[in-house]
């Protein structure tokens, strides 16, 4: 088998790794929800709290940068919820990690992640400026915080909707 020229290498490694990302779907796997599909005016209120979503959400396959990387696996998803957030109440409230909820199609439930992919998307993107971690921080009352929430959800589940625990209410997600 004849040598490969060195000059030839580095041309193979860069089509190699194209060749990776394309059959992979590039990059970290981000795709936005249809805007079609969600009303950002849609709001969800009860027991001192409002929400709505404040932007579009996205699926993302990796969240992070450099040393600090989450991948989901086994047909997962990273779902992100870009939301306003709203004590309405007149105390201090902590913004519990249970208090909001991704619900499917066929009535599958999903908790948000921990905060550390929702910092680890904040450090990756530096579009959604403006954003902050909103999940297990105080809130004074009559305050307002834009935060982004982290799901982790089948890349296949369909029908997504945004609830409130323990209320009716819910806001279509878009995918």
């Amino acid at each position: 088998m004849a040598a490969v020229p060195r000059i030839i290498w580095p041309l193979f490694l860069c089509l190699a790794a194209a060749l990776v990302a394309a059959a992979c779907g590039g990059g970290d796997g981000a795709e936005a929800a249809d805007a079609d599909a969600i009303d950002l005016s849609a709001t969800i209120e009860g027991d001192g709290w409002k929400v709505n979503l404040a932007d579009a959400p996205e699926k993302h396959l990796i969240l992070g940068k450099g040393n600090i990387t989450y991948q989901a696996e086994d047909g997962n998803i990273y779902l992100l919820v870009f939301l306003d957030l709203s004590n309405t109440g007149t105390v201090l409230k902590v913004v519990d990690r249970s208090l909001l909820q991704v619900r499917d199609a066929a009535g599958n439930e999903y908790s948000a992640s921990i905060s550390a992919h929702q910092v680890a998307y904040l450090e990756q993107d530096g579009s959604k400026e403006g954003y902050s971690i909103v999940l297990d921080s105080p809130l004074q009352p009559g305050k307002s915080r834009r935060g982004v929430v982290t799901f982790l959800v089948p890349d296949s589940a369909t029908g997504l909707q945004l609830m409130f625990r323990g209320f009716d209410g819910t806001i279509a997600l878009g995918f």
